[in-house]
């Protein structure tokens, strides 16, 4: 989107920018939400097991989704009215708003790589461990070619990429 806003981009050109790069985006983000689910239910287990109270996996699951539902909807509300208070308002331009995203999304990443803790591999992880990384890279495109439900699921993923 930020190429699209750029005052040298041709206008003919800006709404196919747009559509493009909504449509990666989506497609990446199911890639990112799939790989999510085996870490978040990962979380659940070690959660449950730890807890003081010995909640179910299915208790720590769903108190972990309310957890993170409310915090990621809250960071995708509280960034939309961001950009729109910062250039309406402020009178920033949209180079510049999408400057501070990209900060964000920086330390975003150094934060993930500070302050989250790997799982210890247990029986089944070790077996997994040897697999070549090109196939763990690869995972989510294997899935698309090879499960015949997900060519279903794409244009989900498209959908949310050009409504976010």
């Amino acid at each position: 989107f930020y190429l699209a806003t750029m005052a040298t981009t041709p206008p003919s050109l800006v709404i196919p920018i747009c559509i493009v790069g909504a449509a990666i985006g989506g497609i990446g983000g199911g890639f990112v939400w799939t790989a999510q689910g085996a870490y978040f239910t990962r979380a659940s287990e070690e959660y449950a097991a730890s807890s003081l109270d010995k909640k179910s996996i299915s208790d720590a699951n769903s108190m972990l989704g309310g957890i993170f539902a409310c915090i990621y909807l809250l960071g995708e509300v509280t960034l939309n009215l961001f950009s729109t208070v910062s250039v309406k308002v402020f009178n920033l331009t949209w180079s510049q708003v999408y400057g501070v995203y990209f900060s964000l999304a920086v330390m975003s990443v150094l934060g993930m790589m500070t302050f989250v803790q790997n799982f210890k591999y247990d029986e089944v992880d070790k077996k997994h461990q040897d697999q070549h990384a090109f196939k763990k890279a690869t995972a989510a495109a294997q899935l698309f070619f090879n499960d015949p439900k997900m060519k279903y699921m794409i244009g989900l993923n498209a959908a949310f990429g050009f409504s976010s």
